[in-house]
C-alpha cells in the first residue's frame, strides 16, 4: 500500500491509492481512479490525458465544466510535458504564456508526463484555485509514476479501434489539396483499418484503359501489374458503388481475367468504389483474408472521404491554375514568369527572352479587339512550338511575352530567339516580333537579367523591328 501523504488541507485522500489501481481493471479505469482521488477534496482539479494519433486525448478528469481535448504536442502546459517528457510546473498562471484557461480562478497548475517503456505517452495535469503547496506537488508526482507503473502493468495505453483511426486519416484527407496526395493517403488509411495488407488506387485513362497508381504493401507490385481484363472486371463490380471482395471459397473459379491476379498471389481481393468518375480502391492479400461487413463500412466511408477530398483537390488545381495563368492564351502570366525564374536561379545556364509582337496598336486600332487577341493567341501557340521541352513560355503583358529557356552559352540563346521569330514568320500570324536575350550571370540578381533582356529588345526595337538581339554579360549588381 502506497504511504500515507497528507494534502495541503490536512486531509489524506491518498491513502489507498496503491490498493485502487490495483483493483482498476484497464487503463481507463486507472486514470479515472487517480482523478477521484486527487480531485476528493475539492480543492485540486485533475485530469488524465493519453496520446492517441498524435494528440492528447482527455481519459480522466474532476472538477472542471469544460476541457480541452485533442491537444497537439505544441499546445500548452500540458502539452509541452507531453512533448518534453519533462514536468511543467506553474506556481503563478499569470506569468505563464503556454497557459490555456479551461476553468475560472486558477492559480497553480503542475503538470507530469506518463511514460510507458521510457516514452511519454500522456500526462497527469493538476490545477488548483490557490498556489500549489509542496505537499501538492509530492502527492501528484507520487500519483504519476504510481499511474506510469499500471501503465506498464497493463502492457500500455489503449490502442486505437479501426474507427478511431479512420477519423485520424479523415482530418487528414480534408487537409489534402492535390489529387495525388489523396490518392496516397486513401491507400495508406485502407491498409491501416482494414486486415488486408497491400493496396492500390485505380481511375480511369483516357484510352479506356485503368492505371494503376499509389501502389503499397508487399504485393503491390501484382496490383500495379494487374491484367486490364481483370480490372475492368473488377471495375464492373463496383461502377454501382457496391463493394466487393473474396471470400476464399478454394473450389470457386475466377471471372474475368483474375485468374491472373490469383496466380500472382493475390489470394484475396477487395474492391470499393470512390465516386462516380470510376475510380474505385483495390485491396489485396497473399493470404485467404475475408473481411468483415464493420471493415467493408469503414472502408466505405473511407471512400466517400476520399470523393469528397478528391473534388475538392480538383477545384483547387483549377484555381490555382486560373490565378497563375493568362486566360486568352493559357500561358502563365506576369507573376507566374517571375516566380518561376526566381526557381530557376540555382539552375545553371538559364536565359530570358523577351519578346514584343511589332505593330500590334495598329492591329486592335484597325480591326479591333477581337482580331487583337485573335493575333495573341496564334502568336502564342506559334512561340511554344518552338521551344525545346523544359522551356516555357509567359504573357507578361498587353502584346508582350516571355521565355525561360536552358542553353549553353550566348550562341544558343541567339539561336532559341530566332526559332521564336521565324516560327511566327512561318505560322502566317500576319504579324512579325521582336526578340532581346540574356545569358543569365552567376551572381546575378533576377531582375537584373529581365532588364538586360529587355534593353536588348529595345535595341531590336530601334533598329526597325522584326529582329533578334542578345544582351552583353552583366555584372552582378549591374
Amino acid at each position: 500500500m502506497m504511504r500515507a501523504m497528507q494534502s495541503g488541507t490536512g486531509e489524506d485522500p491518498f491513502t489507498e491509492l496503491d490498493e485502487v489501481l490495483r483493483r482498476a481493471a484497464d487503463v481507463p479505469s486507472a486514470c479515472r481512479a487517480v482523478a477521484e482521488l486527487l480531485g476528493a477534496s475539492g480543492e485540486l482539479m485533475p485530469s488524465v490525458y493519453l496520446a492517441r494519433g498524435g494528440r492528447l486525448r482527455c481519459v480522466a478528469v474532476r472538477g472542471y465544466w469544460q476541457i480541452f481535448d485533442g491537444m497537439l504536442p505544441s499546445v500548452g502546459v500540458i502539452g509541452r510535458a507531453w512533448r518534453s517528457g519533462e514536468e511543467k510546473l506553474v506556481a503563478d498562471i499569470t506569468a505563464s504564456a503556454e497557459y490555456l484557461a479551461a476553468a475560472p480562478g486558477v492559480r497553480g497548475e503542475l503538470c507530469c508526463p506518463l511514460f510507458f517503456r521510457g516514452a511519454s505517452v500522456g500526462a497527469l495535469n493538476v490545477e488548483a484555485k490557490r498556489l500549489l503547496t509542496d505537499a501538492d506537488v509530492e502527492v501528484i508526482r507520487a500519483c504519476a509514476r504510481a499511474l506510469s507503473q499500471r501503465l506498464e502493468d497493463f502492457g500500455g495505453p489503449p490502442s486505437e479501434s479501426a474507427a478511431q483511426r479512420l477519423v485520424r486519416h479523415s482530418i487528414r484527407l480534408a487537409e489534402l489539396d492535390t489529387a495525388q496526395a489523396v490518392r496516397h493517403e486513401v491507400v495508406s488509411a485502407a491498409l491501416d483499418v482494414a486486415s488486408l495488407t497491400s493496396g492500390a488506387f485505380v481511375a480511369p485513362r483516357l484510352d479506356s484503359g485503368l492505371d494503376v497508381s499509389c501502389g503499397s504493401g508487399p504485393i503491390a507490385n501484382v496490383l500495379c501489374d494487374a491484367p486490364q481484363e481483370a480490372l475492368r472486371t473488377i471495375s464492373s463490380y463496383v461502377t454501382a458503388g457496391t463493394s466487393c471482395y473474396t471470400v476464399g471459397d478454394p473450389v470457386a473459379g475466377s471471372a474475368g481475367g483474375m485468374g491472373a491476379l490469383r496466380h500472382a498471389g493475390a489470394e484475396s481481393l477487395a474492391a470499393l468504389a470512390i465516386g462516380t468518375a470510376g475510380e474505385f480502391l483495390l485491396l489485396s492479400d497473399t493470404r485467404q483474408v475475408v473481411l468483415t461487413t464493420d471493415e467493408v463500412e469503414l472502408l466505405e466511408l473511407l471512400c466517400a472521404h476520399a470523393a469528397s477530398s478528391l473534388r475538392t483537390a480538383s477545384v483547387t488545381a483549377r484555381l490555382r491554375t486560373q490565378a497563375a495563368t493568362d486566360p486568352l492564351t493559357g500561358l502563365g502570366h506576369h507573376a507566374t514568369f517571375h516566380a518561376t525564374l526566381s526557381d530557376s536561379r540555382p539552375r545553371a545556364n538559364v536565359a530570358v527572352l523577351m519578346i514584343d509582337i511589332d505593330g500590334f496598336k495598329a492591329i486592335n486600332d484597325a480591326q479591333g479587339h477581337q482580331a487583337g487577341d485573335r493575333v495573341l493567341r496564334d502568336t502564342a501557340t506559334a512561340l511554344g512550338s518552338a521551344l525545346r521541352k523544359g522551356d516555357e513560355l509567359f504573357r507578361i503583358g498587353g502584346d508582350e511575352f516571355a521565355a525561360i529557356i536552358n542553353v549553353d552559352d550566348g550562341n544558343e540563346t541567339t539561336e532559341a530567339a530566332e526559332r521564336l521569330r521565324a516560327a511566327v514568320h512561318s505560322a502566317a500570324v500576319g504579324v512579325t516580333v521582336s526578340v532581346g536575350g540574356a545569358l543569365a550571370c552567376t551572381g546575378e540578381d533576377r531582375r537584373a537579367t529581365v532588364e538586360r533582356a529587355d534593353r536588348a529588345l529595345y535595341e531590336v526595337k530601334a533598329a526597325g523591328r522584326d529582329g533578334v538581339a542578345l544582351a552583353a554579360a552583366g555584372l552582378p549588381g549591374d
